[in-house]
């Protein structure tokens, strides 16, 4: 919840170095949020190793 607060609190801002939060909801029980794509999701980048998973440096890139 402080999460999403936080964004929508810089959302309304309108601050453009920060991910701009679309929406909130719950699904089953789980708070989401969705965002704005900046890059390519984790489903398709796995799609593409052809579900062989990744290997530590693209892991790394993405963590940091």
């Amino acid at each position: 919840d402080l999460e999403i607060e936080i964004l929508t609190n810089l959302k309304k801002k309108k601050l453009n170095y920060i991910i701009e939060i679309y929406e909130e909801l719950e699904f089953w029980g789980h708070k989401c949020m969705t965002m704005e794509i900046l890059s390519t999701n984790l489903y398709d980048l796995i799609k593409e190793s052809g579900f062989n998973g990744l290997n530590m440096e693209v892991i790394w890139k993405i963590a940091i």
